[in-house]
């Protein structure tokens, strides 16, 4: 024997290299077994004063005519209550333009 390094005829080494590599890549890219989420329970509704709380915007529309108004949360909270459910509220609108109580809205963030 000399003192050369050894010499890997087959390619073992870089075989087994690859194979490492490839297992490390597949164990990266497992998806979390579904059966291991927990899902938080639903809070209580929200309220006009929950609301005006949050800084949301509502965003209320007739679905017959597209008319669209923004009202102010805190404006409705002191008209109709705190405690009012938003969806209650909602049930007792009608379009001031069409008529219409065919109603749909929306609760997001702030205006950007």
């Amino acid at each position: 024997m000399s003192g050369a390094p050894r010499q890997d005829p087959a390619g073992a080494g870089a075989r087994a290299l690859a194979g490492t590599e490839a297992i490390r890549a597949a164990a990266g890219n497992r998806r979390p077994e579904t059966s291991a989420r927990v899902k938080s329970e639903p809070g209580p509704p929200m309220t006009l004063g929950g609301a005006a709380a949050a800084g949301v915007r509502i965003i209320v529309w007739c679905k017959a005519c597209q008319h669209q108004i923004e009202p102010d949360p805190a404006e409705l909270a002191e008209r109709y209550g705190v405690g009012v459910l938003v969806l209650d509220w909602r049930d007792r609108l009608g379009c001031s333009r069409y008529g219409s109580r065919d109603i749909d809205m929306v609760l997001t963030g702030e205006r950007r």
